[in-house]
C-alpha cells in the first residue's frame, strides 16, 4: 500500500560470480510489465519504490556457480 509504505528508493547490488549467465543461473529482478534485469556481478539497480513494483528472482546456480548474493537497501521518507 503506497500510503503506508515509507520506502522511496530501493538499491540492489548483485554479487554473483564474474561472467555468470543470468539467464541460465537465475537471480536478478523483474519490474513492472515483466521487464527483467539479470543479477550480473557488480550490477546495481535503483528503483523508485513508491512508483515501480518489482520482485527479486530466485538464484538457481549450478555445480560450478552455486553462490550469489544481493545487497538490498531501502531508503525511506522522513517521518515526523
Amino acid at each position: 500500500d503506497a500510503e503506508t509504505d515509507s520506502r522511496r528508493l530501493t538499491a540492489m547490488l548483485f554479487l554473483s560470480v564474474k561472467d555468470s549467465d543470468a539467464n541460465e543461473l537465475g537471480g536478478g529482478v523483474t519490474v513492472e510489465n515483466e521487464v527483467k534485469y539479470g543479477g550480473v556481478c557488480d550490477r546495481m539497480i535503483l528503483l523508485r519504490s513508491d512508483l515501480c513494483s518489482h520482485r527479486q528472482e530466485p538464484w538457481k546456480g549450478n555445480a560450478e556457480d552455486d553462490k550469489a548474493s544481493c545487497v538490498t537497501v531501502h531508503f525511506v521518507k522522513e517521518t515526523v
